[in-house]
C-alpha cells in the first residue's frame, strides 16, 4: 500500500471520495466545492456542475463514468436542491434529478453506468 498527496490544486482541501483500478480519482475541492477527476498524468480536472455552484464527484467506474451530487439554483439565483449528477467519461454531465424527493446524491456506480445513492423526502 502507498499514500499519495493529491495535493489541492490551489484549494483549500481536496477530498478524495472513489477511485477505480485505473488509478483515476474523483471527489472535491472547496470552496466552493467543485467536483474532480485526478489521475497521475493530468492531475485535476474540474468535472463541470449543474448551475450550482457546490459540486462533489463519490464514486467512478472502470469505464470513467463518476456520479456524485450537485446543487441547482432557483430562479432568483440561490440553490435550491441538491440534484444527483452523472460525469460521463466523455465529459458529458447528466442532471439525475431528485427522484421524487426534496434531494439526492448517487453514491456508486458500477461498470455497466448503474447507480446507487439517497434521497431525502421532504415531510
Amino acid at each position: 500500500m502507498r499514500i499519495v498527496d493529491l495535493g489541492t490544486d490551489g484549494a483549500m482541501r481536496s477530498v478524495a471520495q472513489g477511485i477505480n483500478t485505473s488509478g483515476h480519482i474523483v471527489g472535491g475541492l472547496e470552496f466552493p466545492w467543485h467536483a474532480f477527476r485526478w489521475d497521475a498524468a493530468t492531475h485535476f480536472t474540474d468535472l463541470g456542475d449543474l448551475a450550482g455552484h457546490d459540486t462533489v464527484a463519490s464514486s467512478i467506474n472502470e469505464a470513467g463514468d463518476a456520479v456524485g451530487e450537485s446543487w441547482v439554483r432557483n430562479a432568483n439565483g440561490e440553490d435550491h436542491a441538491l440534484h444527483a449528477v452523472r460525469w460521463a467519461a466523455d465529459g458529458t454531465i447528466t442532471d439525475l434529478g431528485t427522484m421524487g424527493g426534496g434531494c439526492a446524491s448517487a453514491t456508486g456506480i458500477n461498470y455497466a453506468g448503474q447507480f446507487v445513492g439517497f434521497i431525502h423526502y421532504d415531510t
